[in-house]
């Protein structure tokens, strides 16, 4: 049986593959090819591990929505802070994020349509090929 270590963090199915070193999470192949590519991620730094001993790397929870709050170790990482690209929690965003009101996620209700991303991804690999026959 796989443990938690040995599988993705993001949909707990596929063997890891990579790695994300803004959220401290291990990938599946999958997920690390789509990951940077959801706004809310667009920039974070992912690798894939190779050789590396995944297992060597700082341990993740579970779930990423029960993640704890760097500064609030007691409260859950909800939201996420587009304008300071960071994951935050309630308290966090009462304090620190009031005026980042339009650029706030709650990470709860957010969701991932991986068929209309394929399908959006394809569509720009269309354009790119138009683009170098141009």
């Amino acid at each position: 049986m796989a443990t938690a270590s040995d599988v993705c963090g993001l949909c707990f199915k596929e063997p890891v593959f990579g790695f994300c070193e803004n959220c401290s999470i291990r990938l599946g192949e999958r997920c690390y090819s789509k990951h940077s590519k959801i706004v809310i991620f667009t920039g974070h730094t992912v690798f894939p591990l190779d050789n590396i001993d995944y297992k060597k790397l700082v341990p993740v929870e579970k779930d990423i929505h029960e993640q704890k709050c760097q500064m609030h170790a007691t409260d859950p990482q909800s939201f996420y802070c587009g304008k300071h690209e960071v994951t935050i929690c309630g308290r966090c965003l009462l304090i620190d994020h009031k005026t980042c009101t339009n650029e706030i996620v709650d990470l709860h209700t957010t969701t991932f349509d991986e068929h209309k991303t394929d399908e959006l991804i394809d569509s720009l690999k269309e354009i790119e090929e138009e683009i170098k026959d141009l």
